[in-house]
């Protein structure tokens, strides 16, 4: 800490140059936290499955339907515990923008098969008997204001008997998250209704998108599910068993290689900081030499006066990278209340914090190699000449 003060001076001695490549820093490190954030979003509900349920859908995927004759055949088969059968609805709230994630389920088993749902006994009876009743999640609940009694129109794809698009539900309720199950900061966003209210009024009736299966002993979780796909196999409806956790990597690998992507991307910023970070360092020894020749007279070792170059280096870096990493938590907290709908869990996480710094600090020690290299070589002499 002795030569902290001297690291300090050297490093605004050009305080344009010093401003500029700090906030060059801080741009890309921003960019970095947010990118990590919305990966981990893809990845939590792989994250968060649930270790007792099956994802039940048609063989060639989600968007072939499933008759509702299967559920029968499933629930009666050993080793199933519930089945929920699910439509995905798709409305929309007001607007078109307001895209809500909203499923027609049982009420008597929906929150059987998610245990992560928590709901108060009164407002579950009470989805069960209410033909149009309706539950939200807690944030979603918030976002549109809603709240118990209200009543609530949803525009969906989906036509009713009489060619109208336009649902008509009562909230009933407000689930929230068992954050003992899931995670810190997990955003309740759903919005599920009644499969018989939709059955009874919608004009394509039997057809579901997929069933949510409970099994019994989440050992057999497997076995049940090859147990599944044996037992319709052949039929005009075959189908495909899936733990959540599976399910949830498929459904985003229909975007496309996230990972990849944010990875080739960071790289980019990555390459294009050590150029940022190695130019300054480059020009910041070759304006002071000079100097670092008058502190070798004044009794400092060559590894000294390197060591201060370096350390020049991971403060500009890491300094950098901290206020860049603290906008992108400030910058996470309101996006993550607009697309709640889309990625329930947007965190950035100590983690990717750790990440980011170690990766400045990387960064910090590769741009001043050289000039650190060259400052331990340099003569006394030589760089008073070139004063």
């Amino acid at each position: 800490m002795k030569y902290f003060p001297l690291i300090w001076a050297m490093l605004w001695r050009s305080r344009t140059r010093t401003w500029l490549t700090f906030l060059s820093i801080a741009v890309a490190f921003l960019l970095f936290g947010v990118l990590q954030a919305v990966n981990s979003a893809f990845h939590s509900a792989v994250r968060l499955a649930n270790d007792d349920l099956l994802i039940v859908t048609h063989r060639f995927g989600i968007q072939q339907p499933l008759p509702y004759a299967h559920r029968a055949v499933l629930e009666a088969m050993d080793g199933v515990a519930s089945v929920t059968p699910m439509v995905f609805f798709g409305g929309t709230y007001q607007d078109s923008k307001n895209q809500i994630p909203s499923f027609a389920a049982d009420p008597r088993t929906v929150f059987d098969t998610n245990p992560t749902l928590l709901i108060a006994p009164d407002q579950l009876q009470a989805f069960q008997q209410i033909r149009q009743g309706a539950v939200a999640g807690r944030e979603l609940a918030a976002k549109y204001g809603w709240k118990i009694g209200d009543r609530i129109t949803l525009v969906s794809g989906w036509t009713k008997t009489d060619d109208s698009t336009a649902w008509e539900f009562e909230l009933v309720g407000i689930f929230t998250l068992n954050e003992r199950l899931t995670a810190e900061g997990v955003s309740a966003m759903n919005f599920f209704f009644s499969y018989d209210y939709m059955e009874e009024s919608r004009k394509y009736k039997g057809l579901l998108n997929f069933y949510g299966v409970r099994v019994s002993d989440p050992a057999q979780l497997a076995a049940v599910g090859r147990a599944i796909d044996q037992r319709f196999r052949n039929s005009s409806a075959e189908t495909r068993s899936q733990t959540q956790g599976d399910f949830a990597q498929g459904f985003a690998r229909q975007i496309g290689d996230v990972g990849l992507l944010l990875k080739s991307i960071l790289a980019a910023v990555f390459f294009t900081l050590l150029l940022v970070a190695g130019n300054t360092m480059m020009q910041a020894f070759r304006e002071r030499i000079p100097e670092l020749a008058v502190l070798k007279t004044l009794g400092y070792r060559d590894g000294t006066v390197a060591g201060l170059v370096v350390g020049e280096s991971l403060l500009l870096c890491v300094g950098g990278a901290g206020f860049g990493l603290l906008l992108a938590g400030g910058l996470i907290v309101p996006l993550r209340a607009l697309i709640a709908q889309f990625f329930p869990v947007l965190n950035l996480g100590a983690g990717n914090v750790l990440l980011g710094l170690l990766l400045a600090a990387a960064a910090g020690l590769l741009a001043a190699a050289i000039p650190a290299w060259r400052a331990r070589r340099l003569s006394v002499v030589d760089g008073l000449a070139s004063a």
